[in-house]
C-alpha cells in the first residue's frame, strides 16, 4: 500500500485508503489545470503503477466515493469504470442490492421478505415508506440507491477514526460479573454508534486501567465485521480475558473500535437462524431507543442484579 500511496500523491493531496488494503479513493477537485479531467488523472495514475510496481490496478471515475465503490465492483478483478455526474441513479438502478456499500445482512432479510432484489425497485420507495421499515437507517437506505453520498475523500495523513467508550468504576473491582456487565454497557454504545454510521466494526480494543496505576492494552479483528451487539460482545469478552490477567482491580475500562468499516452485505447460502434473530432483536431494540431515548431499553446482562 505505502508504494502505491507513493505512485499517486503527486495526483492529489486527499487519498484516503478503503475499507480493506487495496482500495483508494482520490479527490481530483481542482487538480484539472494541472492534469486535465478526472478521466485523464486516472489513467495517468493507472500508467504509473503499471509501470513501476508492474500490475494493473483496477479503476473507476464517479462523483462520490460509494459509486466509485460500487463500479469498482463491477469489474473485478480486471477493467475500468466511469460514471459521469448526474448518471449515479441510472448507473445503480438494475444492479442487485447486496453491491450497495453499507447495505447490511439483515437489510436484505428485509428486502428479500418484501421480494425486493435490486436498487430501481428500492429507490421506487418513499423515504416515509422506508421509515416505517428501516427506521433511522431509512435515510441512508434512501440516498444509497440514487448514488447520493456527501462524504469526503480524507487526507492519507489523517488519523485512523475511532469510535470510544469509557466507564470508570465507583470502587475499584475484580468481580469479574460486574466487569463483564460493564463491557456489554460499552458494547451497546459502540454498536448503537455503528449501526447509526451503516458501519461494522472489524477491530475491537481494550485499555485497562488497574488501582495501581498499570495499563494494559489488547485487541483482536471481528470476524466477520459486525455491528451486532451480541457479536461484538463475544469478541470484547475475549480481548478481556487476554488484557486482564492481573489480580488487581480495575479502575477504569475503554473500549475502542477503529476504523469501522462497510458491513459484508452479501448473504450467507446457509444463513445461521440464531444470527438473525440476534439480528432482528437487535433492530427491534433500536426502534425503541429512537422513539422512547437511549436508556428506555437494554440487554439483561447490562443491567445491575
Amino acid at each position: 500500500m505505502a508504494d502505491v500511496l507513493r505512485e499517486v500523491l503527486p495526483y492529489s493531496p486527499l487519498i484516503e485508503p478503503g475499507d480493506r488494503d487495496g482500495h483508494l479513493f482520490i479527490d481530483t477537485t481542482g487538480t484539472s489545470r494541472l492534469f486535465g479531467p478526472p478521466v485523464d488523472v486516472a489513467w495517468r495514475m493507472y500508467q504509473r503503477i503499471k509501470a513501476g510496481l508492474g500490475f494493473a490496478p483496477i479503476w473507476s471515475v464517479s462523483p462520490n466515493k460509494l459509486v466509485s465503490k460500487v463500479a469498482t465492483r463491477l469489474v473485478k478483478p480486471d477493467g475500468e469504470y466511469i460514471v459521469g455526474e448526474g448518471e449515479e441513479s441510472a448507473f445503480l438502478a438494475p444492479l442487485s442490492l447486496f453491491l450497495l456499500p453499507g447495505v447490511e445482512r439483515d437489510d436484505l432479510v428485509r428486502f428479500r421478505a418484501l421480494n425486493l432484489g435490486f436498487v430501481h425497485q428500492v429507490a421506487g420507495l418513499t423515504l416515509d415508506q422506508l421509515t416505517v421499515i428501516f427506521g433511522k437507517r431509512a435515510g441512508f437506505i434512501f440516498d444509497a440507491v440514487r448514488g447520493i453520498d456527501a462524504s469526503e475523500v480524507l487526507s492519507a495523513d489523517q488519523k485512523t477514526p475511532k469510535i470510544i467508550a469509557d466507564y470508570e468504576f465507583g470502587n475499584d473491582t475484580n468481580e469479574v460479573e460486574m466487569v463483564e456487565r460493564v463491557v456489554y454497557q460499552l458494547v451497546e454504545k459502540i454498536g448503537v454508534r455503528l449501526r447509526k454510521m451503516g458501519k461494522a466494526a472489524r477491530l475491537l480494543a481494550i485499555v485497562l486501567d488497574h488501582s495501581d496505576g498499570v495499563r494494559r492494552v489488547r485487541q483482536m479483528n471481528v470476524s466477520p465485521p459486525s455491528a451486532n451487539d451480541l457479536s461484538l460482545f463475544k469478541t470484547a469478552r475475549s480481548v478481556l480475558a487476554m488484557a486482564w490477567t492481573r489480580r488487581v482491580r480495575l479502575r477504569h475500562i475503554r473500549l475502542v473500535c477503529e476504523n469501522p468499516v462497510f458491513p459484508p452485505a452479501q448473504m450467507d447460502l446457509f444463513p445461521d437462524p440464531v444470527l438473525q434473530k440476534q439480528e432482528r432483536l437487535i433492530f427491534a431494540m433500536d426502534r425503541i431507543r429512537d422513539r422512547f431515548g437511549g436508556d428506555m431499553i437494554h440487554m439483561g446482562r447490562a443491567l445491575a442484579s
